[in-house]
């Protein structure tokens, strides 16, 4: 990943391949929270407008950076 010395991992899905322990978990749908006015987490923002313009964000960097189609698909941003 440009601008990170921590590498990047992608790992290709067959039907039928055994899946790592740590992607048992369910999607929950996207998440989006101000930390500071809300610690618990409790207030979802990603549905509202911020939510919008950070996914816009993401996108925009994605570009920058020529992410490969597969992520954009993947995050949602296709």
């Amino acid at each position: 990943m440009p601008g990170s010395k921590v590498p990047v991992i992608r790992q290709d899905w067959q039907d039928g391949d055994k899946i790592p322990f740590w992607a048992y978990a369910k999607f929950s749908g996207n998440h989006l929270y101000d930390l500071e006015e809300d610690g618990g987490e409790m207030n979802n923002l990603a549905g509202s407008k911020l939510g919008s313009d950070y996914a816009e964000r993401l996108r925009m960097v994605l570009k920058e950076i020529e992410a490969l189609d597969s992520q954009f698909v993947r995050l949602g941003l296709a």
